[in-house]
C-alpha cells in the first residue's frame, strides 16, 4: 500500500443491539516475489439468483489478454451463498461443488461449505449460527479462494475463463416472505491477478494502449501534456510516480473518460502512469523530453 488509502467495513445485523468495531493493521517489512501486479476484475455480483429456471448457472465467460511480460497469475475470489427455504434449503444451507474453467477445460472444483461456523470468534450467538453454511459463518470473515494459473496461461496471448455454477433447480421459487423463505443467491467478487518482474507495458514512439484496452495515452513522448483517454468505461484516479516508486502526483475524477495531464513542471525522464478505472488498474510507462 502507499498513499491515502481507505478502509470500508459494511455490517449487516438484526435486532436492536449496536455494533462495535476494533480493527488492527500488522505492517510486516519485506520484499514481493513480484514488484509489479496488475489487476482484472473478472465478476463483481452482489446477487446472482440460484436456481432459477431464468437465469444461467454459468456465469458469462471473461477473455484477458495476458501482459507479455506476465510472470506468474493466479484467480483470487470471495464467494458465498444466502437464501433459505428453498429447495435444498439453498444457497446458504446447501452444499455444492462449482467449477472454474480455464480455457474450455475444466481446470479447479470450488466445494463451497464451511463446517466450523460454530469455532468463531463471535460465539457464542442466538440462532443458526452453528450450522454449516456456503463459504462463510455469522460474524466471521470470508476466506478468498486462490487458484494458481501455472502453465494454463501464454504471456502476450488471451486467456478464457467461466465460472459455472453447479446444476440447481428451485422448486420453490415463489411466496418470498423476506424471512423463513428467501430467494437463493450468491455474492461472487473474483479477479485475475498477474505479477511481473519487469513493467507491464514499455514506451513506443506515438500512441500506447494497457494490454487490456482500459485506457489509452498520447502522445507519448510528449514535451509535457499527454492526454488520457478511457476506452469504453470511466476513470477513476491517476497516480504518477517515479521510476523508484515515488509518488509526485495523485489526482481523482468523478468518471471522466478523457483528460489532459500536464507534467511540464516536472523534469524530463521516464514515469509511471498508473489509471484506475471500473474495470480495473493498470499502468504504463510514460516520457516527459
Amino acid at each position: 500500500m502507499s498513499g491515502k488509502t481507505t478502509f470500508e467495513s459494511i455490517i449487516q445485523a438484526w435486532g436492536a443491539s449496536g455494533w462495535l468495531l476494533n480493527m488492527e493493521l500488522e505492517f510486516i517489512p519485506g520484499t514481493p516475489d513480484y514488484p509489479y501486479v496488475s489487476v482484472d476484475r473478472l465478476w463483481n455480483e452482489t446477487n446472482w439468483v440460484y436456481g432459477d429456471p431464468n437465469i444461467s448457472y454459468d456465469l458469462p465467460e471473461k477473455t484477458i489478454t495476458i501482459n507479455p511480460e506476465t510472470d506468474a497469475a493466479k484467480i483470487r475470489m470471495t464467494i458465498s451463498g444466502h437464501g433459505q427455504g428453498n429447495t435444498l434449503n439453498a444457497a446458504e444451507f446447501a452444499e455444492f461443488t462449482h467449477k472454474i474453467w480455464v480455457n474450455g477445460s475444466e481446470a479447479f472444483p470450488l466445494h463451497l461449505w464451511k463446517t466450523d461456523c460454530g469455532q468463531n470468534a463471535c460465539s457464542p450467538q442466538n440462532g443458526t449460527y452453528l450450522y454449516s453454511r456456503a463459504g462463510w459463518c455469522p460474524g466471521q470473515d470470508i476466506q478468498p479462494w486462490e487458484f494458481d494459473l501455472d502453465g494454463m496461461f501464454t504471456p502476450g496471448s488471451d486467456l478464457n475463463l467461466d465460472l459455472v455454477l453447479a446444476e440447481y433447480l428451485n422448486l420453490l421459487n415463489t411466496g418470498y416472505n423476506g424471512s423463513s423463505h428467501t430467494e437463493p443467491y450468491f455474492k461472487i467478487q473474483a479477479y485475475l491477478i498477474q505479477y511481473s518482474t519487469d513493467m507491464f507495458v514499455g514506451v513506443n514512439d506515438q500512441k500506447i494502449s494497457t494490454p487490456n484496452g482500459y485506457f489509452e495515452v498520447f502522445p507519448n513522448p510528449s514535451s509535457g501534456v499527454f492526454t488520457i483517454s478511457a476506452n469504453h468505461t470511466e476513470i477513476e484516479s491517476v497516480r504518477i510516480l517515479t521510476m523508484n516508486g515515488r509518488i509526485i502526483d495523485t489526482r481523482s475524477f468523478a468518471g471522466q473518460q478523457r483528460f489532459d495531464l500536464n507534467l511540464e513542471s516536472q523534469p524530463d525522464g521516464l514515469y509511471i502512469l498508473q489509471v484506475t478505472t471500473k474495470e480495473g488498474v493498470s499502468a504504463v510507462k510514460i516520457s516527459k523530453q
